[in-house]
């Protein structure tokens, strides 16, 4: 068994370390560099920004979280060394306390811990040159005015805006860039970037374009309240006899206020009619819809009810019409009264009876039992309207009120009407 080694001359570790913490002392004892000054009067400051992932939108609050990362160089001739002397380092890393370094700002920040940017590893990477880079993700919470308007299909348009904060001089912006860059976290958030820029200003605004991933809000949101406000109109397709009716509405009136509660609670307090939910201005009109479902379920049960009642009436009025009828004149057959030969002979045997009964009693008992068989032989029931009536109750009908509509045809009426009001609801919900 053989083994080949290869012939290296690495710089040892210990001599790389020692040279490293070399360059650090000579830099660190100049004296410039111990001020803590800024290297020049005006600082040429190169700042790089990239926009990873937008993590959360609060609409109560009007702010969002992002994840960033951030690049931000100037020179300082202070702190050079010969790359020829130590070709083996080309840079080293100093604490970020150590040398003079520009504070960035975040002037709209919605939390005031990343009101001042720091680098997370607490290092400033210089090289040989003098070039100092500081370079470090950054998890920023900023405000955002949010147009919700097309909740949730909405657009919006925010900005970070960064000022490079500095003690005693200036800075001008020599490069300035935002970018987009593959995301290390691979991140799935609700909002999805779909433009960036960054303006060279006095401040630095970057502007990012989001769009609202609204699968969930239609699956979860939309399509239940959309089938809760169809399903309302089938109250008028319930026949009233079921009894069901009434009920059913509250349900879905319960449903619908459900809805509008959890829409509630996600809207932001300072919403004007210039930034009206559409959502939530469908929620309310589904509610009015239905309370209106409800008054016109209450007339059509009313009038359900007027027609039944007339409907008795009319079976009375037809049973009493066929009573058969005679003729109880006994002089010149001028008045004719119908007379029913059961209820005569029914009343015969009762007077038959009543004469045996009566044998030894009051003669005013006779009178009263003589008046009884006049009366049940040469009037009509008194159960049975005459026509004058009949045509009475022909004209105080529920169909004669209701222009001759009865309530199945008014539950067809309201079901239409119902469904040409909610269209244009529909159709604004998703323009």
């Amino acid at each position: 068994m053989s083994s080949t080694s290869t012939n290296t001359t690495p710089t040892s570790t210990s001599t790389w370390r020692s040279t490293r913490s070399e360059i650090k002392r000579q830099i660190m004892d100049r004296k410039d560099v111990k001020s803590k000054l800024s290297p020049a009067s005006v600082v040429d400051l190169t700042f790089k920004f990239y926009a990873y992932q937008v993590l959360q939108g609060d609409e109560v609050e009007q702010s969002f979280t992002t994840a960033n990362y951030i690049e931000l160089r100037w020179d300082d001739m202070d702190l050079t060394w010969d790359i020829r002397e130590h070709p083996e380092t080309p840079f080293i890393a100093f604490d970020y306390d150590d040398l003079w370094h520009p504070e960035l700002l975040v002037t709209n920040s919605a939390k005031d811990d990343f009101s001042l940017i720091r680098p997370m590893s607490q290092k400033l990477i210089v090289f040989y040159n003098g070039t100092v880079s500081l370079s470090t993700p950054a998890m920023l919470r900023t405000t955002c005015s949010l147009d919700l308007t097309h909740y949730p299909f909405d657009v919006q348009n925010c900005e970070i805006i960064f000022i490079p904060y500095f003690d005693e001089c200036n800075f001008t912006l020599r490069i300035i860039e935002i970018d987009s860059m593959p995301d290390p976290f691979r991140l799935t958030g609700e909002w999805n970037i779909i433009r960036r820029h960054i303006t060279t200003e006095v401040y630095m605004p970057a502007k990012l374009k989001i769009r609202r991933s609204s699968l969930f809000y239609v699956v979860s949101v939309i399509v239940p309240m959309v089938i809760t406000s169809l399903t309302t109109s089938c109250v008028f397709l319930i026949p009233p006899a079921s009894g069901e009716k009434v009920s059913f509405l509250v349900t879905l009136f319960v449903s619908n206020a459900v809805f509008l509660n959890y829409i509630a609670t996600t809207m932001p307090r300072t919403m004007s009619l210039d930034n009206l939910p559409r959502l939530s201005l469908f929620l309310v009109v589904g509610l009015m819809e239905s309370f209106f479902a409800l008054i016109a379920t209450i007339f059509v049960m009313r009038k359900y009810r007027q027609e039944q009642e007339l409907k008795k009436k009319r079976a009375l009025n037809q049973h009493g019409s066929n009573i058969q009828y005679t003729n109880t004149s006994n002089n010149n057959g001028n008045g004719h009264v119908m007379r029913d030969p059961l209820s005569e002979r029914e009343a015969n045997d009762k007077h038959n009876k009543s004469t045996r009964e009566s044998s030894g009693t009051k003669a005013n008992e006779g009178v009263q039992n003589q008046e009884m068989f006049m009366k049940r032989n040469r009037v009509l029931p008194l159960e049975n309207p005459n026509k004058t009536e009949l045509e009475k109750d022909h004209k105080k009908s529920p169909e004669r009120k209701g222009c001759g509509i009865t309530w199945t045809q008014w539950d067809m009426v309201f079901f239409i009407l119902y469904h040409v009001t909610s269209m244009p609801f529909y159709v604004l919900l998703f323009i």
